[in-house]
């Protein structure tokens, strides 16, 4: 049964009633959340080991510009185009 489940001594399962089915059980393995999205984060940061601190500062510096921007825009005044002569 171990082999069937991919389990081992000490691996947890969970033991259920199926409904509708006088007597029967089910037995599966139950997988840790932390285990399972270990290093998950890591794996889907875009930002690399090798990084390096200017690279990320660079980066900051073009997010809070880019904030700022967009948090000015309804702000500032529309622009008066002036008609070209034809």
């Amino acid at each position: 049964m171990r082999r069937a489940l991919a389990i081992e001594e000490g691996d947890k399962i969970a033991v259920s009633m199926v409904e509708g089915e006088k007597g029967v059980i089910m037995i599966r393995p139950v997988r840790s959340v932390a285990e399972m999205t270990y290093g998950l984060a890591r794996a889907l940061s875009p930002h690399t080991p090798d990084q390096t601190h200017a690279d990320a500062k660079k980066e900051r510096d073009a997010f809070e510009t880019g904030t700022a921007e967009a948090a000015m825009k309804p702000l500032t005044p529309p622009t008066m185009s002036t008609p070209t002569p034809q």
